[in-house]
Parts: structure tokens; sequence; C-alpha cells
């Protein structure tokens, strides 16, 4: 594992959060941005977590969109029932999957003027969509098929492409994030188990040239990775948590190009969810701490900072905002958008929208 220097605690939170103006039960799963006044956020909302007979059907998808001023809500063809998963190469071309209303994978683009609902795959399939990635006119959507391989999907410009990986020693994988850069690189994180029933272990695939592979990572037991960015082919870094059932330790990744290590957190304790770089290099991941409290931890020129969030007021008290989806935005220096969820005790979860910079 490769050590890092003593972090520094900062005395109160860079990060600013607010409602994302949703009816409850709702939250926002991720979160992605084109510019300072493009940007795009996904999730669910009227969520009813003890429906009666007939009334799964009320839940509703989410998505909301940033012009630089407000975020307001937008509709989609083909009326989902979740997202879970954004990505935009450009402010004409954005990218969201889901699911719809009989649990069938669910996709849609946005060209500029309005939201298509595409078939990636065959909407019997069996697969689940959990994320997109967008550039150059392309886009990579992974999941889950239930089996050993887990499930990519390509879109070259004109046509959709299932592309099968085999992953050795598994009989069960599922791929929760995916990060595409210009130019073809493209890395996708989850989870696998082996043969023997043991798991879960964290699993990452590469494409290099065109071909997806599975990486070499460090073999942690109990680990799971949630989600990835790549600010470029030799700067990769993917999180998510290490849970043996008695303790939750953060799990952090980075690959440079020739290997993937495991990086040391700034904190000893916890789960982290999401992670996000700019262009200068700088790195943000958010988690939560056992306590509850949110963890926004930084990377830059080789240090750590931490910050440790504070308590959302709501309807009925305050709550700690736990984010699922970061991004950076694009031509806004050291600007950064989070999407996630508050919990209330009596009105559930709450979508929060959160910034920096």
């Amino acid at each position: 594992m490769a050590a890092s220097p003593a972090p520094v605690s900062a005395a109160t939170p860079s990060w600013q959060v607010a409602s994302a103006g949703l009816p409850s039960i709702s939250r926002l799963r991720d979160v992605t941005a084109a510019g300072p006044s493009a940007a795009w956020a996904v999730g669910y909302q009227n969520q009813n977590y003890y429906p009666a007979p007939g009334d799964e059907l009320k839940q509703l998808y989410a998505v909301t969109r940033w012009n630089g001023a407000t975020w307001t809500q937008q509709r989609l063809p083909g009326d989902p029932a979740e997202l879970s998963g954004v990505s935009a190469s450009s402010a004409a071309d954005v990218w969201t999957v889901g699911k719809d209303r009989q649990l069938r994978p669910y996709a849609a683009r946005f060209d500029g003027s309005a939201w298509t609902e595409v078939h990636p795959l065959v909407a019997d399939s069996g697969t689940v969509l959990s994320d997109v990635a967008a550039a150059d006119g392309k886009a990579v959507f992974v999941g889950g098929t239930g089996t050993s391989e887990p499930a990519i999907v390509e879109w070259d410009g004109s046509r959709f492409t299932g592309r099968a990986v085999t992953v050795a020693d598994s009989w069960g994988s599922e791929l929760y994030s995916v990060a595409a850069l210009p130019g073809g690189a493209a890395f996708a994180v989850g989870y696998k188990y082996r043969a023997d029933g043991t798991g879960p272990f964290p699993m990452v695939l590469g494409r290099q040239g065109g071909t997806w592979r599975v990486a070499a990572v460090p073999v942690i037991p109990n680990a799971t990775l949630l989600t990835v960015a790549a600010r470029s082919a030799t700067d990769v870094w993917a999180v998510g948590t290490i849970d043996d059932s008695y303790t939750r330790t953060p799990l952090i990744l980075h690959f440079d190009g020739q290997s993937w290590r495991q990086v040391a957190a700034p904190v000893p304790a916890g789960t982290l969810s999401a992670v996000a770089a700019d262009a200068a290099g700088t790195v943000w991941i958010t988690g939560t701490e056992d306590s509850g409290r949110t963890l926004y931890l930084r990377h830059q020129s080789g240090r750590w900072t931490v910050e440790y969030g504070v308590p959302v007021n709501s309807t009925y008290g305050t709550g700690h905002p736990a984010f699922s989806g970061l991004t950076a935005i694009p031509g806004a220096r050291g600007g950064f958008w989070g999407a996630g969820g508050v919990h209330d005790a009596v009105q559930g979860d709450i979508a929060v929208i959160g910034r920096r910079g």
C-alpha cells in the first residue's frame, strides 16, 4: 500500500450543500457537467418504501439541469422509474441510464434540445445498467448480467455493441461505474465473487486499443469499488469500501498507467462513495464517517486534506448529506458538483446538491 503524508484537517468545509428541490422521498445518484452553466443530476423521487399493491408505479425518475443560475427538472420519454448514471461529453451530448417501471434497462440521450429514449440492450435481457460514460461522440454503458460476466455495451456513434469479457475464477460480478477518455481509453469498476464463493473482491476492467481486459488489482477480501474517475490514461482513481461486517474501511486505488496500487486513506474508518478529478490534478473523494458525518477528502500535489461536513436542515430536523456522485466542472477552476441525499427520520431521503468553487 502506498503511504501518503499526514493529512491536514480543514476547520470548516469548503462544500456548500442545499436541497435539490425534489419532493420526498428522493435521492440523486449521479451528476455530470459540461461547463459552468451546463450540468445534469439524476436519481429518483416519490419513492415509497412500503407501497400498497399497485402503488409501485408512483415512483418517478428525477433529472434536473443546471443552466448557470438554477436547477430545473426535465422530462424524459418512456417515463423511467429510476436513473442511476449520467455523463456529458458536451452540452449537446448527454447520456443517462437506469431502469423502467418493469425493472428493465433504460437509457436516453440529450442532443442539446431534446431527450430521446435509446435501447442499448434487448428489453428482456435481464441485464442491469448502472452507469454510462461519454467521450468523443461515443458512450460506454456498464452493469451486471447476473452471471460471471459483467455487462459492457458500447455506442460508436451509430450502433450499440455488447462486449463480452471473461472474468477468471468468478461465479458472479458486476460493474458500478465507468469513466471514458478522449482517444478511447476507458475504465470500469465493481466487484467479483470467486468460484469458491468467497468475496466480494474489487474488480477493475480497462479498455486499451479497443479491447477490454480485467486489470490486475490488489487482492482485498470483502471489498467493493463503487466509482472511478480518470483524469488521463495514467492518472485514474477508484474508491469504495472494505466491509468485513465488523469494521468499514475506506478503499482507494490509483492507476499510474502501469499498475493499480492501494493508496493509504487519510482517515482510518468509514465508507467512500464518490470520486472526481479535475484537469489541474485535484481529486475529491466523498464518503461517510462511522458517526454519520460527511467526509470530504482532497488529494492535491501529493497531500491529503480532510474536511468534515455539517448537518443540513430539513423539515423535521437535520441530517448529514451522503453523496453518490461527484464531477469536476470544466472551465471553473476548483469547481465541483456533488449529488446525493440526506436521510430524514420522518420524511426519508431528501435529494441534495453540493457545490465547491
